[in-house]
C-alpha cells in the first residue's frame, strides 16, 4: 500500500505528486514558476566541489568516497579543514573539546549526509558531488520561507540535476526515504521516531 502524503506534500513537492493524493480545492491548479530569485533564496543550487584537488592531495578521491570510518586518522584529520568550510561550521560545532573522537549528534548528521550523499551521488554530468556541492560553505542550505520557490528549486537542483551512482533514479525518496520524511537529519540520522 503507498503511504498516504498530506496535501502539503503534494503542494510543496510535485516531484513527488504522483504518490500523494490531489487537494480537492483550487490548490490544484498548476503552479507559477518563480522568479530566479526567489529560487535563489530558497537554495543556493548544485554544483561541483572547490575542495575535489585537496582531496585528491590526500590521497582521497572524490569520486569514489570511502566511508569516513574507513579513513586512517592521519587522512581524517588532512581532509577535516576541507569538510568544515564546505559546510560553514567550526570544529567544535561537531566536536567535544579534548575528545574529537566522541560522538555528537552533528557527527552522526555529517556521517550520515557523507554516507547517503557524498559516497551515492553524483552531479547530473558525473563530475562526483562533495559536501560544499550542496552547502556552499552555509550550515543551512535550505529556507522554508517560500515553500513553492523552495520546491522548484529542489526539483531542479535535487531531482534533476543530481544521479544515483547505483543507475536507480533519482527521485524525493533518495534523500527521504522510501516513507517520505521532511526532516531528514533529524529523524533519518539521529535516529528519532
Amino acid at each position: 500500500m503507498r503511504p498516504r502524503f498530506s496535501w502539503l506534500v503534494w503542494l510543496v513537492l510535485p516531484s513527488c505528486a504522483a504518490s500523494a493524493p490531489r487537494p480537492s480545492s483550487s490548490a490544484a491548479t498548476r503552479p507559477v514558476v518563480p522568479s530566479p530569485e526567489r529560487i535563489a533564496a530558497a537554495m543556493p543550487g548544485v554544483g561541483p566541489s572547490a575542495f575535489a584537488a585537496e582531496l585528491t592531495a590526500h590521497g582521497v578521491d572524490p569520486a569514489n568516497l570511502p566511508p569516513l570510518a574507513a579513513l586512517d586518522k592521519a587522512t581524517l584529520k588532512a581532509i577535516m579543514p576541507s569538510l568544515s568550510k564546505a559546510v560553514g561550521m567550526g570544529c567544535s560545532e561537531c566536536h567535544v573539546q579534548h575528545d574529537y573522537p566522541a560522538p555528537t549528534e552533528m557527527k552522526r548528521i555529517a556521517a550520515g549526509m557523507w554516507e547517503h550523499f557524498a559516497q551515492k551521488l553524483t552531479l547530473a554530468g558525473g563530475a562526483p558531488l562533495y559536501c560544499d556541492s550542496c552547502h556552499h560553505g552555509q550550515r543551512k542550505l535550505l529556507s522554508r520561507a517560500d515553500l513553492p520557490a523552495l520546491n522548484f528549486a529542489m526539483d531542479q537542483a535535487y531531482a534533476q540535476g543530481i544521479h544515483r551512482k547505483d543507475g536507480a533514479e533519482n527521485d524525493c525518496s533518495t534523500c527521504h526515504g522510501k516513507h517520505f520524511e521532511p526532516h531528514i537529519e533529524d529523524k533519518l540520522w539521529r535516529g528519532q521516531p
